[in-house]
């Protein structure tokens, strides 16, 4: 999927011919399949079938969890029933939830909820788990539609310009030069949001042993605070071991200080401090931006969720960096709160665990 982007943003910046760029998928297709890219890459079996109960995939972890042979491709076009013999799935529509026993003798149990992809395709999704996990299905399943939904605007904005570049003979040079600019800027934006994707799923597949190092964590905010030119950074401490992994800290603060940075404002100043306890090592990052309404802190570490008062200020994030940053907090087995009054800025804190 990168490899079909990177091969779109090159033809671009290279500024190959019109028709070389508009030989990429369309943006219907495109999308289908970036669809079908976040299925693969969530942590629950997945099953989408078609208006006539056809499956049109069937991720990884349905397949191991129905012990099925490990070819996808066989899959597509057979029928629902040869997966999952229920009677439920022939007697009811969806939204429906039943548990069906496999001739292995396991219950599992399975969501069948309609999904609205887009206007021409009409899919349902079947969920598949072992046993009821902490995550609501609703909650799983919209997590995948709020995914999807990221795609279309940087996906419906390449097509268009592709688009008018084609079948307008005449635009002025320097319009093709600002449609190609665009062309570039929303291919980007999708290498971003599936980059991000891509590590939130590496992220909840759990962190090896042998991936989490003792480090001084003064050492890597010193670095990090380098690259900002108003983030300053106050320790009365040179040194301060931590336990946890370098690079995933580093991307997890990096996203909160980039967030202070971005609505803060160039002109203000962001500060990091140190605390110690005797469990943890905590790093708050304090701005002096707008601030978070508090209906919205609860949910401003979820996934694509932007706050609504500041979203208009930088329309072009992803709404993924604080999302990852929790997620590497309690990898590491710390966590990331947020204090924040709305017209008065915000602190963040990082816990990760100390030696």
């Amino acid at each position: 999927m990168l490899n079909i982007l990177k091969s779109y943003l090159n033809k671009a910046q290279k500024k190959e011919t019109l028709l070389d760029i508009t030989k990429t998928p369309s943006s219907h297709t495109l999308y289908k399949d970036l669809f079908l890219f976040l299925i693969e890459k969530t942590l629950h079996g997945v099953i989408v079938i078609n208006k006539n109960k056809h499956i049109v995939h069937i991720n990884k972890v349905a397949i191991e969890l129905l012990k099925l042979p490990q070819n996808h491709d066989y899959w597509k076009g057979k029928s629902i029933l040869e997966v999952i013999r229920s009677r439920s799935l022939l007697q009811h529509d969806p939204p429906l939830t039943f548990t069906f026993k496999t001739h292995w003798g396991e219950t599992l149990s399975v969501d069948y909820k309609p999904f609205k992809f887009n206007d021409i395709d009409e899919l349902t999704i079947l969920l598949i788990q072992k046993k009821r996990t902490t995550e609501d299905p609703e909650s799983i399943l919209k997590g995948l539609s709020d995914a999807a939904h990221q795609f279309r605007t940087p996906l419906a904005s390449i097509q268009g310009y592709a688009e008018t570049l084609l079948e307008q003979k005449d635009i002025p040079e320097e319009k093709k030069e600002e449609f190609l600019a665009l062309i570039i800027k929303n291919t980007e934006r999708l290498t971003n949001i599936i980059k991000h994707i891509l590590l939130l799923s590496r992220i909840r597949r759990g962190l090896s042993s042998d991936t989490i190092k003792n480090f001084d964590i003064i050492g890597l905010i010193n670095e990090i605070t380098e690259l900002y030119e108003n983030v300053k950074f106050m320790s009365d401490t040179d040194r301060l071991l931590v336990k946890g992994h370098p690079d995933l800290t580093q991307i997890a603060l990096n996203s909160i200080i980039e967030n202070a940075v971005q609505y803060g404002g160039e002109d203000q100043e962001v500060l990091l401090t140190i605390q110690e306890s005797s469990e943890f090592v905590a790093i708050n990052i304090i701005d002096h931006g707008p601030g978070i309404p508090l209906d919205s802190q609860k949910k401003i570490f979820n996934r694509f969720f932007r706050v609504k008062e500041t979203k208009k200020l930088h329309p072009e994030g992803t709404g993924l960096g604080l999302s990852i940053a929790k997620e590497i907090a309690l990898a590491q087995g710390g966590d990331i709160t947020v204090e924040s009054q709305w017209g008065k800025g915000s602190k963040f804190t990082f816990l990760i665990p100390r030696l």
